[in-house]
């Protein structure tokens, strides 16, 4: 019992009280209304599997593997910054690369004209 004029006290199901409230205003949008349903009784639930052609996902973690390399293709990077010179047999180009982004030091890169 509180005292007349004394602090009042939250109630336990204060917190509980903000989830709900936040569920009611907000609707879909709460943080928490995946949380409100009602959870699904998956006591009679059985488990699908295929003829065996194919596995799609395992109980534990496996390591895959794969017959053959799959080929991607060569990354290609359009780049309008560069600057070149005509030195007759030769034409050099100049490129500038932000520091790291050639993903290792002294590598290099093949450009195709």
């Amino acid at each position: 019992e509180e005292a007349e004029g004394g602090p009042a006290t939250a109630s336990p199901a204060a917190g509980e009280n903000k989830i709900a409230e936040s569920i009611v205003s907000k609707g879909e949008n709460s943080y928490y209304f995946a949380h409100a349903r009602q959870k699904e009784d998956l006591s009679n639930a059985q488990r699908i599997e295929g003829d065996g052609s194919r596995q799609l996902a395992a109980d534990a973690m496996q390591k895959l593997s794969i017959a053959e390399e799959v080929d991607v293709g060569p990354k290609v990077r359009w780049r309008e910054d560069y600057a070149w010179s005509d030195e007759g047999a030769k034409v050099k180009i100049y490129v500038e690369f932000p520091e790291g982004a050639l993903g290792r030091p002294g590598a290099k890169v093949k450009i195709y004209v």
